[in-house]
C-alpha cells in the first residue's frame, strides 16, 4: 500500500530532523574540541582567530540545531493528530499549525 500524506511527512521530517541534528552536533563538537585544544596550549590568539572565521558555520549550526528541534516537534504534532480520535482532529490540527507558526516566527 502506497504510504499516506501523514506518513510521508512524518518521514520527511524525521529525516530532515535527524539530518539537522547531526550537522549540529559536528559542528558544535568539533568547535569545543578545537577551542578547548587551543586554549590548554595556551594558544588564545589561534583560538580568537578561529572562532572569527567560523562564525558562519556555527551560525548555521545553531540554525540546523533549532530546525531539528521544530522538525521533531512537528514530528510529534503529527503523531499526536494522526493517533487522536477523529472527533478531535480539527481541533489538533488547528492547534498543531498555531504551535508550527510560532516556531517558525522564533525561528525567524
Amino acid at each position: 500500500a502506497a504510504p499516506d500524506a501523514k506518513e510521508c511527512l512524518l518521514f520527511l521530517g524525521c529525516f530532515g530532523s535527524i539530518i539537522c541534528g547531526l550537522y549540529s552536533t559536528i559542528v558544535f563538537s568539533l568547535t569545543v574540541l578545537y577551542g578547548k585544544t587551543a586554549l590548554g596550549m595556551d594558544r588564545e590568539a589561534a583560538y580568537c582567530y578561529f572562532l572569527e572565521q567560523t562564525a558562519g558555520q556555527r551560525e548555521r549550526g545553531y540554525q540546523a540545531f533549532t530546525l531539528s528541534l521544530a522538525s521533531f516537534g512537528a514530528n510529534i504534532l503529527i503523531l499526536a493528530v494522526d493517533t487522536l480520535p477523529d472527533k478531535f482532529a480539527p481541533l489538533a490540527s488547528v492547534v498543531a499549525f498555531g504551535i508550527f507558526i510560532f516556531g517558525v516566527k522564533e525561528w525567524m
